[in-house]
């Protein structure tokens, strides 16, 4: 496949990705309530955004680079509103450029060896999302996860699973598979968490 191709495919799957946090930023904005959805999730996301883009200048990947500095806009954005819940906002703000700058500086700057360890790191951003909707499910509470978020976020994964195939960058793979396995989990126990909290309901009346 011509390379023009092979890097319209990645862009057509960074576009996409781009807009995982934008649903997830309008329901917690549009319910003014960020119940169940993990703020460690969203910084790590944040942090690997910034990563993926360093990745992509070093690796000469013009798709990571545009779609990442999106997406990063994005993710930054909900991790802004997910911490000013929490600290100031000037704290908020200041976390966020920290988070950026450490992962776009460390993957330009780290040994070649240790890059994919570190880009592989963004594999835990799913784990606390899925024990944060595990325990939702254990509650039977509705929470602000937004469904159309994770979809977004399969389909994306899935499209860069491709890209990753034909461009021999098996880290990108490893990658996507895993964020599809982890999203796939956390969409299981939140249909599981309305389906408690229907019961819940239905029981109390």
């Amino acid at each position: 496949m011509p390379s023009f191709w092979i890097e319209a495919l990645g862009f057509v799957a960074g576009i996409i990705g781009v807009f995982i946090a934008a649903p997830q930023l309008v329901r917690v904005v549009r319910l003014k309530s960020d119940a169940g959805v993990s703020l460690w999730t969203w910084l790590i996301i944040t942090f690997s955004n910034a990563a993926w883009i360093g990745y992509g200048f070093r690796f000469d990947s013009p798709s990571q680079i545009g779609t990442n500095f999106l997406a990063g806009l994005l993710s930054g954005a909900l991790t802004f509103v997910l911490l000013r819940s929490r600290v100031h906002d000037v704290w908020a703000v200041l976390i966020i450029l920290a988070v950026w700058t450490l992962a776009f500086g460390s993957i330009m700057l780290e040994p070649v060896g240790l890059v994919s360890f570190e880009i592989m790191l963004g594999l835990t951003s799913r784990i606390p999302q899925v024990a944060t909707s595990f325990k939702s499910w254990r509650l039977g509470r509705i929470t602000a996860v937004s469904n159309t978020s994770n979809v977004v976020a399969i389909v994306a994964s899935g499209l860069w699973i491709i890209y990753a195939v034909i461009t021999d960058l098996w880290t990108i793979a490893y990658f996507s598979g895993a964020v599809i396995v982890l999203t796939v989990l956390v969409m299981l126990f939140e249909a599981g968490a309305r389906r408690r909290a229907r019961n819940l309901v239905n029981e109390q009346s």
